[in-house]
């Protein structure tokens, strides 16, 4: 009986990954700073919704310092441009401080709870703590 003999060979290949890296200031330009404030946007949404189920929105805007139009406008700007967005705004009642806020114009006639979409939550869990 012959016995067959076979050779393994095993290849390694090498790529080269680039990492991007923010830019110098002199590389820079208005829209590297766009880029930025989106990110910058995202990442304290994400950081602040990470912890919880949900969160009403002025309470969202106290944690983050953005303000609660800002917040609506942001996570409805992302619905309209993308299905696959971070957030879900749900619509809830106002709340006695809401509705006093409201009557002297520093609140949105509706008040959301925010909270993170399927898609946000798999984002966060690639995210480093």
């Amino acid at each position: 009986m012959e016995k067959v003999v076979t050779n393994t060979v095993e290849k390694i290949v090498e790529k080269t990954v680039e990492i991007p890296k923010f830019p110098e200031l002199d590389e820079s330009s208005f829209e590297d700073l766009e880029k930025i404030q989106l990110l910058s946007f995202h990442l304290s949404l994400l950081r602040t919704l990470s912890s919880v189920e949900q969160m009403d929105l002025m309470t969202l805007s106290e944690k983050t310092g953005f303000t609660v139009q800002r917040i609506v406008e942001f996570i409805e700007c992302q619905e309209k441009s993308t299905s696959n967005t971070l957030y879900i705004l749900s619509e809830i009642p106002l709340d006695l401080r809401g509705k006093i806020l409201q009557t002297i114009g520093l609140s949105p006639r509706k008040n959301y709870n925010v909270s993170l979409s399927p898609m946000g939550l798999e984002l966060l869990s690639t995210l480093s703590p």
